[in-house]
């Protein structure tokens, strides 16, 4: 089961409670002090409830004039697991008991399924690794990119963190406020002997001081959205941003406040109903 937590107050709890269960009739939904919580099978149909959750979300953001809701996602089986061995682009991304035949020009990762997203299996992982690889590959007439200073904001596994710390020399730091999920990404950095390349640590992103070449985020929408505005900072005059983790619907509300930071689309990505973004400076 995948458990979400939306942070809202108090006084609006009831009636975010009331359009979820209008979604899902007898749905458990748990009210609380500051958050709705309720959780949703992780099967064939979750990623169109995702999608029908996020449209609630923004309709209720809408009718009361809200900041973007903050939603918090924790699944309470396996919530990464993905299948043993995953192809994105140059990387290759197995489990630990896994063999897999690579190429001198293909990088493996290896990743232990643990409480953390980000193991390759969702498309929107892969966009991201996609634009990773796109990000580092050598042209002509470009500067290296291999020292580039890179933040990833909310790291989960770790699996960008690591990806980028494979294909660059520069220094790389992972947050992510879940305690979890810093335990899952310093384990995999390990486990790749990359714990002495990434600094992970618990903390959110307006917690982060420095300035970065490239800024990694992927996160559901109502966070990708929040958390934007508190990136734009600490990137780089000529800079790179890579978002994902918003569905293809969902876009258009993506570029809608990529468009409020002065930042603009340099490319975009679609894969299996989900989208990426590479964003540069104006």
């Amino acid at each position: 089961m995948l458990e979400l937590e939306v942070e809202i107050n108090s006084g609006l709890a009831g009636d975010l409670a009331t359009r979820i269960m209008a979604l899902w009739p007898g749905l458990e939904v748990m009210p609380g002090e500051n958050s709705v919580s309720f959780q949703l099978a992780v099967d064939d149909r979750l990623d169109d409830n995702l999608k029908r959750f996020e449209k609630a979300l923004q309709a209720l953001e809408r009718a009361r004039s809200l900041e973007p809701l903050i939603v918090h996602g924790r699944n309470l089986d396996d919530p990464d697991p993905g299948p043993e061995v995953i192809r994105v682009g140059r990387f290759i991304i197995r489990r630990p008991d896994s063999s897999v035949y690579a190429r001198d020009d293909q990088i493996v990762l290896s990743l232990e399924p643990g409480p953390a997203f980000g193991t390759g299996g969702h498309p929107s992982t892969a966009l991201a690794l996609k634009a990773v690889d796109e990000y580092y590959t050598p042209r002509p007439g470009r500067p290296s990119r291999s020292g580039d200073r890179v933040l990833d904001a909310g790291t989960g596994s770790g699996i960008l963190a690591l990806a980028a710390a494979r294909l660059g020399t520069g220094p790389i730091i992972a947050v992510d406020t879940a305690p979890e999920a810093v335990e899952a990404a310093r384990a995999n950095m390990a486990l790749n002997g990359m714990e002495g390349r990434v600094d992970v640590s618990q903390m959110g992103a307006d917690q982060v001081a420095g300035e970065f070449d490239l800024i990694l985020a992927n996160l559901v929408t109502s966070v990708l959205v929040k958390v934007l505005k508190k990136l734009v900072p600490l990137l780089a005059p000529d800079g790179t941003v890579i978002l994902a983790g918003f569905a293809d619907g969902q876009a258009p509300q993506v570029v809608k406040a990529v468009g409020r930071t002065g930042l603009t689309v340099s490319k975009s990505y679609s894969r299996a109903g989900w989208s990426g973004l590479m964003l540069t400076r104006t």
